[in-house]
């Protein structure tokens, strides 16, 4: 039976390995998941910048309707005007 100085031993050193190997597996998955959020980061930037420029795109045609709307009331007003 071992004296208890080298269980000691024993234990500080399966725990040692323990910790470097944990440290170590934790190390790697932390350098994937930056890999991966990199590529989430870039593809939520391009759907936000899609968005935006849909919302542009749909705010600028709303309004050039709603300006095309206003002139041909305008217009026929004007129109309904001069008949009478």
């Amino acid at each position: 039976m071992p004296s208890e100085w080298l269980e000691r031993q024993i234990d500080e050193l399966l725990l040692t390995t323990a910790t470097i190997t944990g440290l170590a597996y934790a190390r790697r998955r932390a350098r994937r998941a930056r890999r991966t959020f990199a590529k989430i980061m870039i593809g939520g930037a391009v759907a936000a910048f899609g968005a935006a420029a849909t919302g542009a795109i749909a705010g600028g045609l709303g309004i050039a309707a709603g300006a095309r709307a206003w002139y041909r009331h305008r217009s026929s007003a004007a129109a309904a005007g001069k008949r009478s």
